[in-house]
Order: C-alpha cells, then structure tokens, then sequence
C-alpha cells in the first residue's frame, strides 16, 4: 500500500511539474528585418555579384537586403528577401529548442541563431557547378 501512495504522488508531482518541461512556442518572426552584408567570399558569377569569373576568388562590396517574413506556422515560415533589385522567396524552420533555424531561398541556404527577438545571426552559403558564396551577417527587426 505504501509503495502504491508513493507512486500516485510521484505521478501527481509529475503531472505539476509537466508545464515546467513543457516546450515554450517558437518566436514569433513575422516583419520586417533589414541586414547588411559586409560582403561576401565569392568564387564566379551570381545574380548579387556579376562579372566574376570562376576562377578568380574574391571578397564583395557591403549589400542591403530586406527581409519581410510574412507568415508563420509553428515553427515555420514563409517571406520574401530582396535588395531592391531582385526578390527571392524565402521558406524556413526553427529548430525544437527554438534557437536556431535554417532558411532557403532561390538558390543558397542560411543558417541562423536567435540572439534576441529583435535580431537573428544569419550565415548564407551556396555553391553550383558556376558559383560560390558565403556571408555572415545580422538581421535586425525593424520595430
């Protein structure tokens, strides 16, 4: 009998203790972010750096994106990037412990750890047969 009460109050602890491990929501990323990149390392050709050739590796000039993350679900989202030249559909998730996510667009993919809900530390990379870039940078919400 006494091992009976101990379990039903190790289970009644439980069940009190459940909101404490429960998971928190995922942050909420909708709006509008601004990012500056100070430049990429860039190998050939892209739509943001043309002129390059393959075999000449180099490093960018700084470039504005705006960022407009216009749905979320859960953990994912949708949005488009665009440095007022070019648009790119934007798709992406946060990862379970709601600190870091993965994004992709036309043709590269972020990465990115939530510092705060008003800034993300995003690092973007892709590689084709024809190019190479990689670019780390913050995005800031704009408020």
């Amino acid at each position: 009998m006494k091992i009976q009460r101990w379990g039903i109050a190790v289970l009644a602890l439980l069940m009190l203790a459940e909101p404490a491990f429960a998971q928190q929501p995922p942050p909420n990323l909708v709006g509008t972010w601004k990012a500056v990149s100070p430049g990429a390392a860039v190998v050939g050709a892209n739509p943001y750096h043309p002129g390059a050739t393959q075999a000449e590796p180099h490093f960018t000039e700084p470039l504005e994106f705006t960022i407009t993350i216009s749905e979320q679900k859960a953990n994912r989202f949708t949005g488009k990037l665009t440095d007022g030249k070019r648009a790119e559909t934007l798709i992406g998730a946060i990862s379970p412990n709601n600190l870091v996510g993965i994004m992709l667009d036309d043709d590269g993919q972020y990465v990115f750890t939530i510092r705060d809900p008003e800034t993300l530390d995003v690092c973007y990379s892709h590689a084709t047969a024809t190019s190479k870039v990689v670019a780390c940078f913050p995005w800031t919400k704009n408020k």
